[in-house]
């Protein structure tokens, strides 16, 4: 990966991947503000401390856009940059008429490492579950956003040169730089959204319509929504009784359309630390098919990924 001296991707300060994009012809790696602290990990090491210490977030840095050919493994040399935001799922990545579409959860800051993996997460559940309007705005703090970048690759010209009517975002030569400014693909009334899943087999790298995710309501629970990213509206199961993990997109074997299939997702009862459920939603109206429920022998807890296999061990979504 190339270096820059004004990319987080630095020697000192290595960015942070989780995830990255892929179409049909491209890679995208995202070198984001949010790092590694070598000088910290090297200390840590000899103190024992774990590696979530070493996080630091650097807002002095710009985001990166790192484009890399499939066929023949080559940087394009272009530099696409964009206002620094933390992000780790990606939702997905297609190309259109000469422009590379990236589509994001993003968070406004580095802030949500420490929300969501530190000591914050502890206050953040026990100042919710008391109730106050205050304590509930604190946990309101953890927002994210849909976002959509978009890379032109003809690059000669003035003014934006992201020349597709159908999106608002833009993208403008400034120096030796794109300089890129996302479009909001989620509706106000969504403030979270995490954990993208699409219809994996069909769309992955291609254009698409529909995600499905995790968002949370005001007491900080989680609940489903299904975004379609081209009205930007959203559908959203509530249920206050338990928390939903990671949804994930089954289709029919013989869809009709791109949401033609089952959203399989696990919720964890908020009542009883025990219980859970397996929860059945259709793809196209997002309404509850069925639930199966069951009992640990332990409490459960809650787990980021999963994955579906057929009959045939073949997954439809990962």
């Amino acid at each position: 990966m190339r270096r820059d001296r004004n990319s987080s991707n630095n020697p000192l300060h290595p960015s942070y991947y989780h995830s990255f994009l892929t179409t049909e012809d491209y890679i995208i790696f995202i070198d984001q503000a949010f790092c590694i602290s070598m000088k910290t990990f090297v200390k840590n090491q000899l103190l024992g401390k774990t590696l979530a210490t070493t996080m630091r977030y650097k807002p002095k840095y710009k985001n990166h856009f790192v484009v890399i050919e499939k066929k023949t493994g080559r940087i394009i040399p272009k530099k696409y940059v964009s206002e620094p935001f933390f992000f780790f799922h990606t939702i997905n990545a297609y190309e259109e008429n000469g422009h590379i579409i990236c589509d994001i959860c993003c968070f406004d800051d580095g802030q949500a490492w420490q929300d969501i993996f530190g000591e914050k997460q502890i206050d953040i559940i026990s100042k919710t579950q008391s109730g106050s309007l205050a304590e509930t705005m604190y946990a309101q703090g953890l927002k994210s956003k849909a976002k959509r970048f978009i890379l032109p690759l003809d690059t000669r010209g003035k003014g934006n040169l992201v020349r597709l009517d159908s999106s608002s975002a833009t993208a403008f030569a400034a120096k030796n730089r794109i300089v890129l400014t996302p479009e909001i693909l989620t509706p106000e009334s969504i403030k979270f959204i995490e954990m993208p899943q699409i219809h994996y087999v069909k769309c992955n790298g291609r254009k698409y319509r529909y995600f499905y995710g995790i968002t949370r309501n005001e007491q900080y629970i989680t609940q489903l929504a299904k975004v379609d990213v081209l009205t930007k509206t959203a559908k959203v199961l509530i249920d206050k009784e338990c928390n939903f993990l990671e949804p994930i997109f089954v289709p029919h074997p013989d869809a009709s359309s791109e949401d033609d299939g089952i959203v399989l997702s696990v919720a964890l009862s908020e009542k009883e630390e025990n219980k859970g459920s397996l929860v059945f939603l259709d793809g196209k109206s997002f309404q509850e098919i069925a639930r199966a429920e069951f009992t640990a022998p332990s409490a459960m807890v809650n787990e980021f990924h999963g994955i579906f296999l057929g009959a045939n061990n073949k997954p439809f979504s990962t």
